[in-house]
């Protein structure tokens, strides 16, 4: 599904993503050029969450934990990596792992950039793939294909 928004309303794109996180989905891979987008969606889904704070990038840091009230999110951006080794030493794997358990508490999700730096990783969950284009003529519109 592709979903068409303006950066400064993605209520729409939130809506869907809600819905698929009410089926179940915990972990959110965002592909995307830099400067997409990805950061700015993130963003509005964690504040959606109950998270209150302003949120940056993890570039740097691998992985930014927010609590909100009835959920953990985790936030990481894997550009910066040069294998998939690095996310196994860094022990994301394992929290990727116990996010899939069935009544795993409390509620996880992951929001992650740049997965396709470790796809292998990624193969090994159940994710959703939302990849932000922008759109043509529109500078402040973005074009967000939700799947899986």
């Amino acid at each position: 599904m592709i979903i068409t928004a303006p950066l400064e309303d993605l209520s729409p794109v939130i809506a869907h993503i809600d819905t698929l996180i009410s089926q179940g989905s915990r972990i959110f891979w965002f592909s995307g050029d830099v400067g997409s987008g990805k950061t700015t969606l993130i963003s509005a889904l964690t504040k959606h969450l109950g998270y209150t704070h302003a949120i940056g990038s993890p570039t740097y840091g691998l992985v930014h934990t927010y609590e909100a009230p009835t959920c953990h999110i985790y936030h990481s951006d894997w550009y910066r990596i040069k294998s998939p080794a690095e996310i196994y030493d860094s022990g994301i794997e394992e929290d990727l792992y116990l996010t899939t358990q069935p009544h795993h508490y409390p509620t996880t999700f992951w929001f992650i950039e740049w997965a396709e730096m470790a796809p292998i990783i990624m193969a090994e969950y159940p994710y959703i793939k939302i990849t932000i284009t922008p759109c043509p003529n529109h500078p402040n519109y973005r074009n967000y294909e939700v799947g899986t």
